[in-house]
């Protein structure tokens, strides 16, 4: 015969006390109305009204510790029916942990399991009520309810301490026992893993679903750009770049900048620096990158078509010359190839007669030709523009010096490193901008071969693709912006109109100076 009454919601048997205990007010009225309704319930649909026994006032309750088989009602006298028929019951408030509490009634022992982000029950719990987490030595926790106490003892039996997590229930977190840093226990090890990773996971979610605040704009303006000292520029240079700046009226940035960046363009890999005093092995070739960031219309091209009129001029000689080169290898070699057959046609002729008579034929040797004219070497280059990296590839195998590579737009260069079919774009430009790398290509159906790939790059941004430019994480992390030695981004300030005549004297100085240093020898051990 079964005692009590069923919740229909669970599935559970309650015992009576405790539902007694549920009850807000311990009022007799209550508590007859409230057992009549479970007399009706558990009453069979045969039996007369005369079983119903009167309900006493009940008398002050006293718990009474039992094995969980048992139930107690004490003061109470309740129905037993062989099959109890099962209600829908009001909800119990005190059966749930209440608004104001963050621990149950019930138990000796209180848990602290690690708060996982993942779980639908942890995360249904933090959300109703974030309260209920707790941080604890840089971890976070929840308080669960300990359903089988007999572990708990049998474990304190055992081992003379309470489980991972567990504290008795009147006490705090700071009771419980958790794994120590830097513990050499697997499950210690196992158990510290999870924590961190169960933390990150939190920080994230809490971070991805946190009420953020409506963005807001910059407070201000770009803060004012020291301006360009033009003493940090060689002297022989130095003159040039601050007349170019003014009779352009621009700032003297964008000339300087400029300058520095051709004259590293025209030495490249024939000189080296040393940054330590007595360690050789540690040298690196002078190759410099800029860009200037300007809006159009500020009059960039014009000042660097000036600047770098030396280089295309150097080069238009090589090309001059290469053409005189080669018509007079040409010549020499139409008249080489005329007295060589002749010869040929005497000897075959020779042999003819020699074979009619039977005789040994009289051959005339070639040591009266002439040597054969030797091929003019190709023209060196300096300059590139809009190559692709086979290419340049293709052009550094016979310039071991280094190039010069200018864009007037590096916004094009930017997004080229990125497209389709042009993969080995960025590793081949990373590696050439830092100089003394050896490049080795081999394509099946196609020429490639080993070059020494040494860039100097410089063009110009226009201030918001050189924001796109700068926001993109992998530009910074490869190396890609670190790599442009010199950036400026001088502020937009107008200028006085200068129009005076150019001064031949200094910007004779400085083609002169270009032109020296493009002339040096295309691999130079003594600068190194």
């Amino acid at each position: 015969m079964a005692k009590g009454w069923y919740d229909v919601k669970n599935g559970n048997r309650v015992d009576t006390e405790i539902f007694l205990k549920g009850v807000l007010r311990w009022d007799s009225v209550i508590i007859k109305d409230v057992l009549d309704k479970i007399e009706d319930a558990s009453r069979p649909q045969d039996s007369p009204p005369e079983m119903a026994q009167t309900v006493e006032e009940p008398a002050e309750l006293q718990p009474v510790v039992q094995e969980p088989a048992s139930v107690v009602a004490t003061g109470v006298v309740v129905v037993e029916s062989p099959a109890p028929k099962k209600m829908r019951l009001p909800e119990i408030p005190d059966m749930k942990m209440s608004e104001d509490e963050d621990k149950p009634k019930l138990g000796r022992y209180i848990k602290f399991v690690l708060y996982d982000t993942n779980n639908p029950e942890h995360r249904e719990q933090y959300c109703l009520r974030p309260n209920r987490r707790i941080e604890y030595g840089g971890y976070y926790f929840l308080k669960a309810v300990v359903k089988d106490e007999t572990k708990i003892d049998a474990h304190w039996a055992q081992h003379g301490n309470l489980p991972v997590g567990v504290a008795p229930a009147d006490e705090g977190i700071g009771s419980a026992r958790f794994p120590i840093e830097n513990s050499t226990e697997l499950k210690d090890i196992q158990w510290l893993h999870q924590a961190r990773a169960f933390r990150e996971y939190a920080d994230y979610d809490d971070a991805v679903y946190a009420d953020w605040p409506d963005l807001q704009p910059c407070a201000g303006e770009l803060k004012k750009t020291p301006p360009f000292n033009p003493d940090w520029l060689p002297d022989a240079v130095k003159a040039f770049a601050v007349d170019i700046s003014e009779r352009m009226s621009v700032a003297v940035d964008f000339s300087a900048i400029c300058a520095l960046t051709c004259l590293a363009g025209a030495v490249n890999h024939r000189a080296f620096v040393y940054p330590l005093a007595n360690d050789k092995d540690f040298s690196e070739p002078l190759c410099l990158s800029g860009a200037v960031i300007a809006d159009s219309g500020k009059k960039k091209t014009p000042t660097w078509k000036v600047l770098m009129k030396p280089l295309v001029e150097w080069e238009s000689d090589q090309d001059r010359v290469y053409e005189q080169h080669a018509a007079e290898y040409m010549k020499d070699l139409n008249q080489y190839n005329i007295l060589k057959k002749g010869i040929d046609d005497r000897n075959k002729e020779e042999k003819k007669q020699a074979k009619k008579q039977d005789r040994e034929p009289n051959l005339e040797n070639y040591d009266k030709l002439p040597a054969a004219p030797k091929e003019p070497e190709m023209p060196r280059r300096l300059v590139v523009n809009d190559s692709t990296p086979e290419e340049i590839h293709e052009i550094a195998k016979t310039n071991p010096q280094g190039l010069f590579y200018f864009r007037d737009e590096l916004s094009g260069w930017a997004a080229e490193l990125d497209m389709v079919g042009r993969e080995g774009s960025r590793s081949m430009f990373l590696q050439g901008m830092t100089g003394d790398h050896d490049h080795t290509v081999d394509r099946i159906g196609r020429e490639g071969g080993h070059a020494k790939v040494t860039l100097s790059v410089f063009g110009s941004f226009q201030p918001h693709l050189f924001v796109n430019f700068l926001s993109e994480a992998r530009n910074v992390a490869d190396g890609t912006i670190p790599r442009f030695q010199l950036l400026a981004w001088p502020d937009d300030v107008r200028l006085p109109i200068v129009d005076r005549p150019v001064n031949t004297v200094i910007k004779a100085m400085y083609r002169q100076v270009v032109r020296r240093l493009a002339d040096l020898a295309r691999v130079s051990g003594l600068l190194r």
